[in-house]
């Protein structure tokens, strides 16, 4: 369960870290949607101060949550070899440590550079094969 909040967490957290339109709670009032005398009073909640948030675009955001899984594909083959080699035990030990480790720095990553978040979430997908591989072994 820990893995798999692990794997998703940038999805829900990206939501909020952009400046981008946020979803809005709405009440439609006027009777049917489709009219052209509905009206629509919208509250924006606020979530977090708007200058703390991220200019990403769509790509870049693209980039971030993707870059989790490139980790997880190439880790396949040698997380297999090194699970043969040194054991299972250590292998799940040291890729969750070093998972939480990377999830602890995305904050410091994503305020650094966009780059060095796509690397952070890379190194997590590494790190999350490695310890998926050891249930399997």
């Amino acid at each position: 369960m820990n893995l798999y909040a692990l794997r998703v967490n940038m999805s829900v957290a990206i939501v909020c870290m952009t400046r981008s339109e946020t979803s809005k709670t709405c009440n439609f009032t006027g009777g049917n949607v489709s009219r052209s005398n509905t009206t629509v009073e919208c509250d924006l909640p606020e979530v977090s101060n708007q200058d703390d948030r991220f200019d990403l675009d769509k790509k870049t955001q693209g980039l971030i949550l993707g870059s989790f899984f490139l980790g997880y594909a190439l880790t396949q083959l040698p997380g297999g070899w090194l699970a043969g080699r040194y054991g299972g035990k250590k292998l799940c030990g040291w890729s969750m440590f070093a998972c939480a480790v990377a999830t602890l720095l995305t904050p410091l990553a994503a305020r650094t550079s966009a780059g060095v978040l796509i690397c952070i979430r890379v190194v997590t997908g590494l790190c999350q094969c490695l310890s998926g591989l050891v249930r399997h072994t």
